[in-house]
């Protein structure tokens, strides 16, 4: 393996200013970030950042993210559980993947009303009120969350937003870029840093794995490995005919026996 090493004064001025890792985090191509979290540590941040209902201490109420940590660690509530939480030191809330920032307050209602629909099935929801001179209108900082997301938003800076979805690959990618358009490389690289500790942390404590028997095979395999056994079992035969045995019958067998084995693989829906 051949190792290039900057001689001139002009190789090395290329290196640190255009091939410098830390001045490579996003593509030229179309702008997506080149050093994106991967394997484990989206595993670890996609397992965190997950709800599920009915879980310990759901809805339970929270002055700060600070008393949910406690919370967690003393097993009130679990990782998944749905709890409100009141944010004192952000302003502005990414409610899913394909919104923007929005301001808490407005979610904060939305979710007080939906929450108040689900204890009452004959509730129905009110607009937010308009602030007058006489009644500042509805300020509250408190969301419905859980205690992975305050974990995940804690290493964010406090200038980002709250993401407060699940966040795959892309929104970790998603979450990058915000960084990168608000507050620049420093603050970005600080940021990768923080959310690969994190990720490889957090799949090491959860014990995720995963096996064969994970893999859903879709309904259809069956039907398309025996088209192809058919087929293949039809060009077999044709070969022993004399007439036929100019044609090389491993030539016709190799892509039908290619198709049906990559068929169910590509149709596989992903987990």
């Amino acid at each position: 393996m051949a190792v290039h090493l900057p001689l001139s004064i002009e190789a090395q001025t290329e290196a640190h200013v255009l091939m410098l890792a830390p001045n490579n985090i996003f593509s030229p191509a179309n702008g997506s970030p080149i050093i994106s979290p991967s394997q484990d540590i989206v595993l670890g941040t996609y397992y965190i950042t997950t709800d599920r209902e009915g879980d310990k201490g759901e809805f339970k109420v929270f002055n700060s993210p600070q008393e949910a940590f406690v919370a967690y660690e003393v097993g009130k509530i679990a990782m998944h559980s749905r709890i409100f939480v009141r944010l004192t030191d952000r302003t502005e809330i990414v409610p899913d993947d394909k919104s923007g920032p929005q301001p808490i307050s407005d979610i904060s209602w939305k979710q007080f009303e939906e929450h108040k629909k689900r204890l009452n099935a004959e509730y129905v929801p009110q607009a937010k009120p308009v602030p007058t001179k006489k009644h500042p209108g509805f300020k509250s900082t408190v969301i419905l969350t859980t205690v992975g997301r305050c974990i995940f938003n804690d290493i964010l800076p406090k200038a980002t937003p709250f993401y407060n979805y699940a966040l795959p690959s892309k929104g970790a990618s998603r979450v990058i870029a915000d960084t990168y358009a608000t507050l620049g490389r420093p603050a970005t690289i600080d940021l990768l840093d923080n959310m690969k500790a994190l990720g490889f942390k957090r799949s090491t404590l959860a014990g995720l794995s995963f096996g064969v028997t994970d893999i859903r095979a879709p309904e259809s395999k069956e039907r398309i490995l025996d088209e192809g056994q058919k087929k293949a079992d039809r060009i077999e035969k044709a070969s022993k005919n004399p007439s036929d045995r100019a044609q090389s019958p491993t030539r016709n067998v190799t892509p039908s026996s290619s198709t049906s084995g990559a068929t169910p693989a590509s149709r596989s829906p992903k987990i």
